[in-house]
């Protein structure tokens, strides 16, 4: 229920802790963010996906990556630009 709540940094923190557990439910919360009105919520939840210890984010993210009416479109779009650019660097 907490990440419903009004507050913006109460939502960003949670993005931020949810990628710490390894667990479905957080993942689902995490999906629910990436729609989230306010960009600051919806990149950490991006981050947050792409770093969770398991893989289960992976499918989601794919998905947001090619949808580019997603809210999260762009935002993934450049973390993946980031990641690749690390990996040649």
């Amino acid at each position: 229920m907490y990440y419903q709540s009004s507050s913006i940094e109460l939502r960003v923190r949670i993005a931020k802790i949810l990628k710490n557990l390894d667990d479905e439910r957080g993942v689902e919360i995490l999906k629910k963010l990436t729609c989230d009105t306010d960009f600051f919520v919806r990149n950490e939840a991006c981050y947050s996906l792409v770093e969770l210890k398991n893989s289960s984010g992976n499918h989601y993210l794919r998905d947001i990556f090619e949808d580019p009416g997603h809210p999260s479109h762009k935002i993934i779009n450049n973390i993946y630009s980031l990641r690749a650019f690390e990996e040649v660097a």
